[in-house]
C-alpha cells in the first residue's frame, strides 16, 4: 500500500474549514434570497400564509440541506479518502447548521 492510498486517521484532521466555509456560503444564500423576497414584496412576516409562505419555506430547506451536504461531502473525499463514520458526519453538520445560524 503506497503513501497515496492511505486513508488518513480521521482524529488528526479538523472538519472545521469546510464546516464554516459551506456554512458562511448557505447563509449567505440565504440573505441573498431574503433581500430578493424583501424587495419583491413577498417577505411580509405577518401574512406569511399560502403559496408565498411554503415556497420560501422550501427554498430555505434546500440551501440548507445543499450546505450541509456539500460540507460532508468535501469533508469525505478531500480529507477522508472517501469513507467517513456516522459520528464525524453529525459533527460536520452540526457545526454547519451552528455557523449558517449565526
Amino acid at each position: 500500500m503506497t503513501d497515496e492510498t492511505r486513508i488518513p486517521d480521521p482524529s488528526s484532521v479538523s472538519y472545521t474549514p469546510h464546516a464554516i466555509r459551506y456554512g458562511l456560503i448557505g447563509s449567505g444564500i440565504l440573505v441573498v434570497v431574503g433581500l430578493i423576497m424583501y424587495i419583491a414584496g413577498l417577505s411580509d412576516p405577518e401574512k406569511q400564509q399560502g403559496a408565498v409562505g411554503w415556497i420560501s419555506n422550501i427554498i430555505n430547506a434546500v440551501v440548507m440541506i445543499w450546505a450541509i451536504h456539500s460540507a460532508m461531502k468535501t469533508h469525505r473525499d478531500q480529507d477522508l479518502g472517501g469513507y467517513m463514520t456516522y459520528g464525524r458526519a453529525l459533527g460536520v453538520g452540526t457545526v454547519t447548521s451552528l455557523v449558517m445560524a449565526a
